[in-house]
């Protein structure tokens, strides 16, 4: 009888270690998940309505492809008076570019929207507002007795009304629609360290200088649009001016500029 050779016992399947790559990138995975988390966290904590600003400034961002400035050039008479746009801080005068379309279509086509100068404060903006209120009216042939209208949004209302001190300049505007501007200030401004932002908080001296402008008094007609859900207006009613006509309407910071039901409101005042 042979001798059986004995059978070498089976070793179970061993996977190996994982290596230094896989360590590492299941370790960055875990951390990416954590920071998901965390981010997902961060953006609910803020407030509903920043939140939804915060998120259409990506459709603002695609109106400012074209160029800041742009000469005042004459345009066909639509019957109506010329309109001024004016933006708010860090705005683009191409923010008004979907509105404007729209009233374009509505009959409203001639409109200037302007370039606020880069760098200036709201006083010195005021006056370069006076100037090239002048220039739209003396380059459409309307230097006698003509008036523009405004449409200014945030900050640009601001720079409005400045330049209304000027008794002339008054003169020479029927009609400016706010649309969310801190008319009074905005205690959110306290958080930006520049010039301007210094000049839209609450007691500043360009509020003290329009102060005089309270109560309104004509002849410009002044139409405040505000919102109480505007996260940029604190408080709520700084956007607008006792003797105004106070519009309320629906909607945050940016669909003033995006919503077709604000441009209705607005297209209604522009009589």
């Amino acid at each position: 009888m042979n001798d059986l050779l004995p059978v070498p016992a089976v070793s179970p399947h061993l996977e190996p270690a994982p290596g230094f790559w896989h360590r590492l990138s299941a370790q960055a995975m875990r951390l990416a998940h954590a920071a998901g988390e965390g981010i997902s966290t961060a953006i609910e904590s803020v407030d509903a309505d920043l939140r939804r600003d915060l998120l259409q400034m990506p459709l603002l961002g695609l109106t400012v492809l074209g160029p800041r400035y742009a000469p005042i050039r004459a345009l066909p008479d639509d019957g109506h008076r010329p309109i001024l746009f004016l933006h708010g801080l860090g705005g683009h005068r191409g923010n008004f570019l979907p509105m404007r379309a729209w009233l374009g279509l509505k009959g409203r086509r001639r409109g200037y929207a302007i370039g606020l100068t880069a760098g200036s404060d709201l006083m010195t903006l005021g006056r370069e507002l006076s100037a090239a209120i002048e220039d739209v009216l003396s380059i459409n042939g309307l230097s006698d007795s003509g008036q523009v209208d405004i449409v200014a949004h945030s900050m640009g209302g601001v720079v409005a009304r400045l330049a209304l001190l000027e008794v002339g300049t008054m003169q020479r505007v029927h009609t400016l629609i706010t649309l969310g501007t801190p008319h009074a200030g905005t205690q959110l401004a306290r958080l930006g360290g520049t010039g301007r932002c210094r000049d839209l908080r609450p007691g500043s001296l360009v509020m003290e200088a329009l102060s005089v402008q309270v109560p309104w008094r004509g002849p410009t007609r002044l139409v405040c649009l505000w919102s109480e859900a505007d996260p940029i207006m604190m408080p709520a009613g700084t956007a607008v001016v006792e003797g105004s006509a106070g519009v309320l309407v629906e909607g945050v910071h940016t669909d003033y500029l995006l919503r077709k039901e604000v441009w209705t409101v607005i297209l209604r005042w522009l009589y």
